[in-house]
């Protein structure tokens, strides 16, 4: 993330859902950030096609008084949707094949 460079850098509008994906890639490292601005938990469909991605930071996460239910894994075989709380941001990071 420290790249600022818009190179790699992919964003993706889910406005149905009210919430941005965005994608930063540098060498074989890989971020995924989904910023959610509805009022109201969402279903977010996510446009990844392979690998394991582990949850980096949850704003919704029990320690900032949330109660988020976002997986601290996901597996692009298994998994391709995540709901996400009310003005809620998560980021992943790609950790491997799945």
């Amino acid at each position: 993330l420290a790249d600022c460079s818009t190179e790699n850098l992919r964003a993706i509008p889910q406005e149905e859902e009210n919430a941005l994906i965005v994608f930063r890639k540098r060498g074989e490292s890989e971020v995924l950030m989904l910023f959610h601005f509805g009022s109201r938990p969402a279903r977010v469909e996510l446009p990844i096609a392979s690998g394991v991605w582990q949850q980096e930071f949850d704003s919704a996460a029990e320690q900032w008084l949330g109660g988020s239910t976002a997986p601290a894994r996901l597996d692009a075989q298994r998994e391709r949707t995540l709901e996400t709380g009310p003005r809620s941001f998560l980021i992943y990071r790609k950790v491997g094949l799945s």
